[in-house]
């Protein structure tokens, strides 16, 4: 699983897959796997990716958000004691809508069955 594999960290920087640096003044944002509450996140994400006219880059966008909604929702899947961690469960009083959203959405686009 790990990190985005869009971007991968190289000497200090971080690079895009087609190799390009990403500007050092750019804001980032890093969603941890452990925060349920990334799911949703990543979910309005996708959602508004599917909401827009459809060309090649938001098709891109789409297959990696997609691709990290699968690996963040198997990862909540698979610890779900890490969902009591920190800002998590006890945090967010919809958590379990969460899954179900996700669920939904990795299941529209047939990356996991129902």
């Amino acid at each position: 699983m790990g990190g985005d594999p869009k971007y991968k960290p190289r000497g200090g920087k971080i690079y895009h897959e087609d190799g390009y640096q990403l500007p050092d003044d750019e804001p980032l944002m890093i969603f941890r796997g452990k925060d349920i509450g990334s799911l949703m996140a990543i979910y309005e994400y996708v959602t508004m990716l599917e909401e827009q006219p459809q060309n090649s880059t938001i098709v891109s966008h789409l297959v990696s958000s997609l691709e990290r909604l699968h690996t963040f929702y198997q990862y909540q899947v698979d610890n779900p004691e890490l969902q009591s961690v920190g800002c998590s469960r006890k945090s967010h009083s919809h958590y379990s809508q969460f899954l179900v959203l996700a669920r939904q959405k990795l299941v529209e686009h047939n990356l996991i069955g129902e």
